[in-house]
């Protein structure tokens, strides 16, 4: 076989292109996708009693629209529970993706909260390689502070709102989460 100068650099791209579409995928490589929420079985999910589901269900919450609105023990609860006061308010611009563009922007994002006079839920947007939603779950202790007691995430959030934020509660409509 005689090849000519002109054609050689384009033999080999043929040839390495022939070889590579020929190959089986490595599935070591792939990782596999992340587990469906009707094929994860209650066992797996987090253990919030049917009481406390009840209990949020049942309640009347007002709506704060901002964290600064928020009760100062609520708020001090949410920071510590966090190890963060950096909290954008709805609406407002914060670091959404793993690139951070702006370091003065928090990572986290309220999108609603609820309060009544013994419970109370902060639902907000995590940024990060994958952003997600978390709905974390507060009831008072001594009838003052407030201490987290559920950390959830919930499967597809779209325009949240208070009967959705029951709704995923009391359905179990959500995933196990351990990072806040």
């Amino acid at each position: 076989m005689v090849l000519k100068v002109g054609t050689f650099p384009n033999a080999l791209l043929l040839s390495i292109c022939s070889i590579a579409l020929c190959q089986q995928p490595n599935e070591d490589l792939v990782p596999p996708p992340p587990p469906l929420t009707d094929k994860i079985s209650n066992a797996e999910l987090p253990k919030i009693s049917a009481k406390l589901r009840h209990q949020f269900t049942a309640k009347e919450f007002t709506s704060p629209a901002t964290v600064q609105s928020f009760p100062e023990e609520l708020r001090s609860a949410l920071f510590a529970f966090l190890k963060t006061s950096r909290f954008a308010n709805p609406g407002e611009k914060f670091n959404a993706t793993d690139v951070i563009v702006n370091e003065s922007l928090p990572g986290r994002r309220l999108i609603i909260a609820g309060i009544s006079d013994e419970l109370a839920f902060v639902c907000y947007e995590h940024g990060g390689y994958g952003k997600h939603n978390h709905i974390i779950l507060f009831r008072r202790t001594d009838g003052h502070n407030f201490m987290p007691v559920a950390n959830v995430s919930p499967n597809g959030l779209l325009r949240p709102n208070v009967q959705l934020i029951k709704s995923i509660i009391s359905t179990k409509n959500y995933s196990y989460s351990q990072d806040a």
